[in-house]
């Protein structure tokens, strides 16, 4: 599921901009590719180089690792945003890597520390959906 959003955002994006409509049609097409390629470059990159690092480290405590893990997704979003692609893709298949790896140290806690996060931004999510909705309604009347 997570694997559409990024196309969709860098498609969002390139339709929203004021550049659209000011070339050629078919660059529209190719940057998309280019964006998305790339960024999931950069993210295997970062995947494998976070997959070798993170047993590698010798942090002082336990909660350090969920921190680790979330610093490298960081920079892979990072340094897709400095390369001008997408960022998502890159966060997205770094993020596979990482969970997917058996060997990283304290697994369990940056599995659950991620799913924390991801509880939290969904309830964020519901929470400004609800709150744009009522003041559209509020706005109604």
């Amino acid at each position: 599921a997570g694997f559409n959003d990024a196309p969709v955002v860098v498609i969002v994006s390139v339709l929203a901009s004021s550049a659209f409509g000011e070339g050629p049609w078919w660059r529209i097409p190719i940057l998309i590719v280019v964006e998305i390629v790339a960024g999931a470059a950069i993210g295997v990159a970062i995947g494998y180089f976070a997959k070798w690092s993170l047993p590698r480290l010798a942090l002082p405590a336990v909660g350090l690792y969920p921190i680790a893990a979330l610093a490298f997704l960081a920079l892979a979003f990072g340094a897709a945003d400095i390369m001008h692609v997408s960022g998502f893709m890159a966060v997205y298949l770094a993020a596979v890597i990482i969970g997917s790896a058996d060997e990283i140290p304290h697994r369990r806690s940056i599995i659950g520390f991620a799913d924390g996060l991801a509880w939290i931004a969904e309830i964020g999510l519901f929470i400004m959906l609800a709150v744009a909705w009522c003041g559209h309604w509020a706005g109604a009347y």
